[in-house]
């Protein structure tokens, strides 16, 4: 008897081919270990380990607070895109954020996270602890501050005066672009601000959410160019290239007419040249994402956690207008406690080659994260730190006054990071958010909630908001959603 032959299309065996790639896939990596020590989230069964990254997604503090509770300290994380070892508490952080960079890499860590966009700036022999070593100067140094502080004034007095005539803004999103704008005047000027600020500050508020985009963690590196989301990225440093080149070649050809500029580019100029001429556009824009979310984002969320707060208003404003030297224990009290609750999910390293972390055996090129504010919001009647946790308190800074300092020593709290990649940019958050922001809206402007809450059914201490914690921003994040729509108004007691 003939055989008999069915001619199949080829294309009808895509997505079965698909199917089952997709199945062998999932019971490869469901089945392959970073270390036989280490529990999975959700590992009690396929369901559960599939349920992982949108609970973790949705909010990835509380699922890593009861995560802990069920498997301890450290675990692993699979969001398919990425597979993370969570190191947590006091012990976790202080592991992770003082390791030493061959051990556990602050930049194998930035590399993926920010990928092609910036990675090869890494490999310029001589940048990087150039670049560093520059930006605690530019950043740290109270001379430099003195000069972004008279710059941004000007600046926060524009932004308030356009928010009172518009009358209604959105709260989170007008307070991102001033902060974005403020680095860029910091960075590159008030005349640079002036020329492209316009085009620059919504194309760096979606730059942060491009790279947020899932997307970005299963394409090769090679080819984020094709998505959507990376070719945004790319054009946005494209853009940052062509600008800051400009800018370059301006100052090195024009000296008598740059000779006064106090911003960070032209101290850089100033000591490099165009020694690393190929570096400089994406480290601009490196610095404008990396100094944005934790301080735009504050300012909100203090606020509306403030006005639900009997007094806490009225005393925020009576030391937002004492001198700038002048104690101010109720406003930091406030900021902290704010940093307790919204300040970095996690805290992220990549380990160099095999190493131990917290006694488990873990191979090269494996992400490695604390998660401050795990602990953070911890209850003590839980094992952790804080009473009451969960509420926006910022008496629990006040009434024993070297609370803090303890705290952080142990690495309880940790707002800034610890060790040689702790932040340099808190001593530039507080003038900005207390000097600036606070004074200006404190002394000419009222600020009331239109819309956009649901209070005592949303967020943190019914706040009536929720954080977007993996969507929006690195960081301490927007809001998730519609955003809280504000009236602002000139007080009628301002002066002018």
């Amino acid at each position: 008897m003939d055989a008999i032959f069915l001619k199949v299309p080829a294309t009808a065996l895509v997505v079965p081919t698909l199917v089952v790639a997709g199945i062998a896939y999932a019971v490869h990596r469901f089945n392959t270990r970073i270390s036989p020590t280490i529990p999975y989230a959700g590992e009690e069964s396929l369901a559960a380990r599939l349920r992982v990254p949108v609970e973790y997604g949705k909010d990835p503090v509380e699922f890593l607070r009861k995560t802990r509770k069920q498997l301890g300290d450290v675990f692993c994380v699979d969001l398919f895109a990425a597979k993370i070892v969570f190191v947590l508490g006091a012990e976790g952080n202080k592991a992770v954020m003082r390791a030493a960079e061959d051990k556990l890499s602050f930049f194998e860590q930035i590399k993926w996270a920010l990928g092609p966009t910036i990675d090869y700036l890494f490999d310029v022999p001589g940048w990087t602890p150039l670049s560093m070593k520059l930006v605690k100067i530019a950043l740290m140094k109270q001379e430099h501050l003195d000069g972004y502080k008279v710059e941004c004034s000007k600046l926060t007095d524009e932004f308030f005066e356009k928010w009172a005539n518009q009358g209604i803004v959105p709260l989170f999103q007008n307070f991102s672009y001033l902060i974005i704008a403020y680095m860029l005047v910091i960075l590159n000027g008030p005349d640079f601000y002036r020329n492209y600020g316009e085009e620059l500050v919504p194309m760096m508020a979606q730059f942060e959410r491009d790279l947020q985009h899932p997307i970005l963690r299963v394409l090769p590196r090679s080819l984020w160019g094709v998505s959507k989301p990376g070719k945004a990225l790319f054009s946005t440093c494209d853009r940052f290239d062509a600008l800051i080149s400009l800018e370059l070649r301006d100052i090195l050809d024009n000296p008598e007419k740059h000779k006064d500029r106090n911003d960070y580019f032209y101290f850089l100029v100033s000591q490099a040249g165009d020694t690393f001429a190929q570096c400089y556009g994406r480290h601009i824009m490196s610095l404008v994402f990396g100094g944005h979310a934790n301080a735009a984002m504050t300012i909100p969320w203090l606020f509306l956690h403030a006005r639900r707060t009997p007094g806490a208003l009225a005393r925020i404003r009576t030391e937002a207008l004492l001198p700038p030297d002048a104690r101010r224990p109720f406003l930091d009290a406030c900021f902290r406690e704010t940093g307790r609750l919204y300040t970095n999910t996690s805290v992220m390293r990549m380990t160099r080659g095999a190493t131990d972390v917290a006694g488990h055996a873990v191979p090269a090129r494996t992400l490695v994260a604390a998660s401050p504010l795990a602990t953070q919001r911890a209850d003590v009647s839980g094992g952790g730190v804080f009473a009451g946790a969960g509420c926006w308190d910022p008496e629990r800074f006040l009434a024993d006054p070297g609370a803090y300092a303890g705290w952080f020593q142990r690495a309880e709290f940790v707002q800034f990071g610890l060790g040689i990649h702790a932040c340099p940019g808190e001593k530039l958050a507080r003038m900005l958010i207390f000097d600036l922001v606070l004074r200006t809206w404190m002394e000419k402007y009222d600020i009331e909630v239109v819309s956009g809450l649901e209070e005592g059914v949303k967020g943190l201490d019914g706040v009536g908001a929720e954080g977007a914690w993996t969507e929006e921003n690195f960081g301490t994040p927007s809001v998730r959603g519609e955003d809280v729509i504000i009236s602002v108004k000139e007080s009628a007691t301002a002066v002018f």
